[in-house]
C-alpha cells in the first residue's frame, strides 16, 4: 500500500517538475534571438537574416536596428519588413518585434559580422517607466560558395535567364551627316539584384561620330510578399550623331553567365550594326575612324597604331576603372544626402520601422552636434508615431497620410536648418582678410 501512494505521489509530481525548470530558465530581460536560413548560399543568392528582440511588457519606442552594412555584401529591407509578434515564455506572453534583412554575397567566402548591439526601451513590468538596454546580437555568419565551373566567370552573373534586348531608333533609309540615332540596350536577369550586371555599352572612338551617353537606369523586382528579387534589369542609351560620311559600326555585346538550371557556362549576345551615311557636298568621307584621301595607307596604319595604343590603354585601366567606379558608387551610398534620400523614401512608404531605421542611418552620418539637434528636433513627432501603434493592444500599422505628410516636413525643416547653420559657420571661418596687400 505505501508502495502505490509513493507511486501515485511521484506521477503528480514529475509533470511539474519540467514546467518549474522552464520557469525558473525564463528571462527576466529582453533578449534578442538571430535566426539565418540558409547559412550558405551562391554568390548572388540571398541569405535571409531575421533578428528577433522580445520583452516581458511592452516597446514604448522603436528599437535601434543595425544597418549590418559589410563589404562585398548588398544588404536589403524587403517590404514590410519589420513586423511584432507575441510569444510565450514560461507562464507569461512577452512582446516581440521581428526585422527581417536579405543578405546578397558578391563573391565567394565566408561573411562574419560581430560586435552589434541592439539599443531598445522597454517598459518596467513593476513601474511602468521605460528602460533603455543595449543587448548584444548573437554572431552572423554567412558562407556564400561559387559553382564548380563558373569560377572564370567576370563578372559574375548567376541566375536562371539573362536577356539582352536593343533597340536602335532614328535609322532611315538615307542617313546624312548631322542625324542623330539612339540605341538603347537592356539586359534582365532572373535571380540576382541588378547591381551585379556590368555597364553594356562601351565607348566609341571614330572620327566623325559623337556621342551623349544618358543615366544607366537599375531597377530591381522584389515579390510582394517574401521581399525576394526575382529580376533585375539595367538600361543603358547612347545619342550617336554623325559629323560626318562614312560608314560606322556599333560593336557587337554578349554577356557570359551561369545557369542554374543548366548547369553550365552560356552567353547572350547582340549583333554589331553597321550604318552607311552620306557625307554633305566636298566634305571628307570617314569609314569606322579613317578618311578617304590619295594617302589611305598612311591614315590606315596611323588609325591602327592609335587604336591599338587605346585599346592597350583601356586594357590596362579598366581594372582600375571599375575599382574606381565602385569607390565612388560606395561613396555616394555612404553620403548624407543618400542617407537622407532613403529616409524620405522611407517616410512616403509609411513603414514606421524601416523609417527609424533609415532615420538612424542618416543621424550616423553627422557630427555629433548636428545629431543631437536634429534628434531634439524630431523626437517628439516619432514618439507620438511610435507610441500609437507600439502602446499594448495596438498593431504596428503604416502610417496614413498626414502622418506621413508632418514627419516629412519635420525632417526636411530639421536638414534644412542643419545646412543653413553649416554655412553661416563656413562664413564665420573665412579669414578677415582674403587678398592681403603687401
Amino acid at each position: 500500500m505505501t508502495r502505490f501512494l509513493a507511486m501515485c505521489l511521484l506521477a503528480l509530481v514529475l509533470p511539474v517538475l519540467p514546467i518549474s525548470a522552464q520557469e525558473d530558465a525564463a528571462p527576466e530581460e529582453p533578449f534578442v534571438r538571430v535566426e539565418i536560413d540558409p547559412e550558405t548560399v551562391t554568390v548572388g543568392e540571398a541569405a535571409v537574416v531575421r533578428v528577433t528582440v522580445l520583452a516581458p511588457t511592452w516597446f514604448p519606442n522603436p528599437p535601434v536596428w543595425p544597418s549590418f552594412e559589410i563589404a562585398n555584401a548588398l544588404v536589403m529591407l524587403p517590404p514590410d519588413s519589420s513586423r511584432s509578434i507575441t510569444e510565450r515564455i514560461g507562464r507569461d506572453n512577452w512582446a516581440g518585434i521581428v526585422r527581417s534583412y536579405r543578405f546578397y554575397p558578391q563573391i565567394a567566402g565566408e561573411y562574419r559580422i560581430t560586435g552589434q548591439t541592439l539599443d531598445v526601451t522597454y517598459a518596467d513590468p513593476q513601474t511602468r517607466q521605460p528602460i533603455a538596454l543595449s543587448i548584444a546580437i548573437p554572431d552572423i555568419v554567412i558562407t556564400s560558395t561559387v559553382p564548380p565551373g563558373a569560377e572564370a566567370l567576370d563578372p559574375l552573373l548567376i541566375g536562371t535567364s539573362l536577356t539582352l534586348e536593343e533597340e536602335i531608333t532614328g535609322i532611315t533609309d538615307e542617313l546624312e551627316a548631322g542625324d542623330a540615332i539612339v540605341r538603347t540596350v537592356t539586359a534582365t536577369i532572373d535571380g540576382m539584384p541588378a547591381m551585379f550586371l556590368p555597364p553594356l555599352i562601351g565607348p566609341l572612338d571614330n572620327a566623325g561620330l559623337s556621342a551623349l551617353v544618358r543615366q544607366p537606369v537599375v531597377e530591381d523586382r522584389q515579390n510582394e510578399r517574401s521581399g525576394a528579387i526575382e529580376s533585375a534589369t539595367r538600361t543603358e542609351s547612347v545619342s550617336y550623331v554623325f559629323e560626318t560620311g562614312g560608314t560606322f559600326t556599333l560593336p557587337a555585346i554578349e554577356l557570359s553567365w551561369w545557369n542554374t538550371e543548366t548547369g553550365a557556362i552560356e552567353t547572350a549576345q547582340l549583333p554589331e550594326t553597321t550604318l552607311d551615311v552620306t557625307a554633305a557636298p566636298g566634305a571628307p568621307v570617314v569609314e569606322n575612324g579613317s578618311s578617304r584621301t590619295d594617302q589611305v595607307t598612311i591614315w590606315g596604319a596611323a588609325v591602327l597604331v592609335v587604336l591599338g595604343v587605346l585599346a592597350a590603354v583601356f586594357y590596362l585601366a579598366r581594372h582600375r576603372l571599375r575599382a574606381w567606379r565602385a569607390s565612388r558608387h560606395a561613396r555616394y551610398l555612404a553620403s548624407e544626402a543618400y542617407g537622407f534620400r532613403c529616409l524620405e523614401n522611407a517616410v512616403k512608404h509609411g513603414d514606421l520601422s524601416d523609417i527609424d531605421r533609415q532615420r538612424q542611418i542618416w543621424l550616423a552620418r553627422l557630427d555629433g552636434r548636428e545629431r543631437q539637434a536634429i534628434e531634439a528636433s524630431n523626437r517628439d513627432v516619432m514618439s507620438r508615431a511610435f507610441a500609437q501603434r507600439y502602446a499594448p493592444g495596438q498593431r504596428a500599422e503604416a502610417l496614413n497620410g498626414t502622418e506621413r505628410r508632418e514627419l516629412l516636413a519635420a525632417f526636411r525643416k530639421a536638414r534644412t536648418q542643419r545646412r543653413g547653420k553649416k554655412a553661416r559657420s563656413a562664413v564665420r571661418r573665412l579669414p578677415a582678410r582674403l587678398n592681403p596687400v603687401s
